[in-house]
């Protein structure tokens, strides 16, 4: 346990010093402040609810404007159309912030800190149970070496250091904790369900109310290390179709209810459409190849090491047990998802932002792997390589891409552009 605490302090305080670093030299109110466009969005709840009553009167004058409009006033009504569930997170570290600056304003520059202090929270927790998950499969050197590809050669790190008022930090360690939960699934249904259950509706909760979306893939990170088809399907009946199986969807209910409210807020109706003119336009032509490649945010292109990674399990694993073939079917199923959405690339971002919250999930078929086989200095050689090269990007890295799709020499551009 202290061990734990230990490993849990030290990220913690990397990845905080690596972001108030970033951050302390930004202007809030600008485009690359905690609260600014889709973060202002997320975050706008906490304002509304502890300092204005849910009444748009009382709030700033232009702070729509001042924020990038993530969020629109009405009248007297707050609107937005990003769940709630980032605000929920990120409110015991702004209640205190609040506690311990009673004179500043919500979107003072401590309450933008307060995020910072969030993201590198919930990511190094994340972490840590990721060292935990893939240490029951490999030796303590291999689950620490792929903690640091997570976080070093994909943009996991930029999600929790950069672009920390985006919701992927958050989603990231309820995944994990699902994952955690999903590798120990047999054991804990035996001796607790009810608190099994009870976990599950709590993360299953969080997770739809931090991006409703990836409540899609609930089941698949859960049930990863049954041992067959045959198998998944009697846990799955036990998990949601049991007597007992109540109390985890009245948990979910519970947790979702204050957001199906603040729908009937807005519209008057629980019914109401948040991303009214958006929607899944190329359900029939997905933009995959502009996902997984193009200099926009394409997947490899500012991740490469994740595609070392699917090839290297592909290179030598049969695919007949689930934890082989579900991360596969998953990441396929979120770029064919994204792919088919209207603005597939995402907005800005260093690479697409859709799989962040799923990295120890793809990483798992390797730590299985290792278990079985050393690794080889090419690998090692790949990772170092891809961590050099993601890490000159994030940190020469503008913010937003700047042009269309396919523009190879705009993306050159950034690739020699100094380091800021």
């Amino acid at each position: 346990m202290l061990k734990s605490f230990v490993l849990f302090f030290l990220l913690f305080c990397t990845l905080l010093t690596l972001s108030v670093n970033k951050h302390i030299r930004r202007d809030i109110f600008t485009y690359k402040s905690e609260i600014w466009g889709d973060k202002a969005g997320y975050y706008i709840y906490l304002p509304a609810l502890f300092e204005y009553n849910f009444d748009a009167q009382k709030m700033p004058a232009a702070i729509e404007a001042n924020t990038g409009n993530g969020f629109i006033l009405n009248g007297h009504t707050i609107i937005t159309k990003y769940p709630a569930g980032e605000a929920i997170m990120i409110a015991p570290f702004w209640l205190i912030n609040k506690l311990v600056n009673p004179s500043d304003s919500p979107f003072d520059k401590s309450y933008h800190y307060t995020i910072d202090v969030a993201a590198a929270f919930y990511t190094a927790l994340g972490l840590l149970l990721s060292f935990i998950i893939f240490k029951k499969y490999t030796s303590i050197p291999y689950a620490s070496l792929l903690c640091a590809a997570m976080l070093l050669s994909t943009n996991l790190l930029y999600y929790s250091i950069d672009e920390t008022g985006m919701s992927h930090a958050y989603s990231f360690i309820l995944f994990t904790a699902l994952l955690f939960i999903g590798i120990n699934l047999t054991d804990y249904l035996s001796l607790k369900p009810i608190k099994t259950l009870i976990s599950l509706g709590l993360l299953g909760g969080m997770i739809f109310l931090v991006r409703h979306v990836n409540i899609l893939f609930f089941i698949p990170v859960l049930l990863v290390t049954q041992n067959s088809l045959s198998e998944i399907r009697i846990t799955a009946k036990k998990i949601f179709f049991s007597k007992i199986s109540t109390i985890m969807y009245g948990i979910m209910f519970l947790i979702v209810l204050p957001q199906l409210f603040y729908y009937y807020y807005i519209n008057s109706t629980v019914s109401a459409t948040p991303y009214y003119g958006e929607g899944f336009f190329y359900v029939f032509s997905p933009k995959i190849l502009e996902v997984l490649f193009a200099p926009e945010n394409g997947v490899f292109i500012y991740s490469p090491f994740l595609l070392v990674v699917l090839l290297w399990n592909i290179s030598s694993y049969s695919f007949k047990k689930p934890i082989i073939f579900m991360p596969y079917l998953l990441f396929f199923s979120v770029i064919y998802l994204y792919a088919s959405w209207s603005s597939y690339e995402l907005g800005c971002g260093l690479g697409h932002r859709s799989l962040v919250e799923f990295y120890p999930f793809l990483f798992l078929p390797l730590a299985n792997r290792l278990n079985k086989q050393k690794i080889s200095i090419i690998f090692v050689l790949l990772f170092t390589l891809c961590s050099f090269y993601t890490l000159k990007m994030m940190y020469s890295f503008d913010g937003c891409f700047g042009s269309l799709d396919w523009d190879w020499q705009q993306y050159y551009r950034h690739l020699i552009s100094p380091v800021k």
